[in-house]
């Protein structure tokens, strides 16, 4: 009970930090001045993130900001476990770095 009370109460402080995503290679490092940094197959795009509310995130990429929008993604985010859930329901896990 207490996992899901602090998984739930303050995602924009538990995201913060490195992640890779599980399988593949794309790492997403978030920043406490609301900047993110997306790092995949030696491509770096950096940008800006901010929650909508608790279970939505909102980040601009880059280029892909300017050519796509804004992206609105669903968050799941724990101590050690980051999902991601797209628009179209495309489903993104990430695990922390240390």
């Amino acid at each position: 009970m207490i996992f899901i009370i602090s998984r739930s109460s303050a995602p924009e402080k538990t995201i913060l930090g490195k992640w890779k995503e599980i399988d593949k290679t794309e790492v997403i490092q978030f920043y406490k001045d609301g900047t993110v940094n997306v790092i995949d197959k030696g491509i770096s795009l950096g940008g800006s993130f901010k929650f909508i509310d608790h279970q939505h995130i909102k980040m601009e990429l880059g280029s892909l900001g300017v050519l796509a929008g804004p992206m609105v993604y669903t968050v799941s985010v724990s101590k050690d476990e980051l999902t991601l859930t797209d628009s179209r329901g495309k489903v993104s896990r990430y695990r922390r770095l240390k």
